[in-house]
């Protein structure tokens, strides 16, 4: 929004794009009109350039948390992997531990049937000797 204002018949009074307020006569208005063109053209350049470096420097902001997202994932799949393991070993040696367990049960109860089984087959020998004397 330029406003002029009529100072001198060759004069003129205007407020830039910045609001100050410019003084310049009619020979040179052309020249400022076209100063102040180019530093508008200037500024929306620069404008533009900090916006493709904002856009690109969110694009890499994305893509490595987008890469620490990936490599939290890959560690805590890793983790999940070494522990399920160590699970599964710790329940195989109690399987084994119980099995083991189980087999001195049953053997213990093996070696107590034949110790019963002994003691019956003499006391059945002793019945059958005592009956044929």
């Amino acid at each position: 929004m330029i406003k002029n204002y009529q100072i001198r018949p060759k004069s003129l009074l205007t407020k830039n794009i910045y609001g100050k307020i410019l003084l310049y006569n009619d020979k040179g208005g052309d020249q400022m009109v076209q100063e102040t063109i180019q530093v508008v053209k200037e500024t929306e350049a620069k404008a533009e350039q900090i916006l493709q470096e904002a856009k690109e420097q969110a694009e890499k902001l994305t893509e490595q948390a987008v890469e620490q997202a990936r490599l939290l994932i890959e560690s805590e799949e890793q983790t999940a992997r070494k522990q399920a393991a160590s699970d599964l070993e710790q329940a195989r040696n109690q399987a084994l531990n119980m099995q083991e367990e189980s087999e001195k049960q049953v053997e213990k109860e093996i070696e107590d049937l034949k110790n019963q089984a002994f003691q019956k087959s003499e006391a059945a020998i002793l019945e059958v000797l005592a009956g044929l004397y």
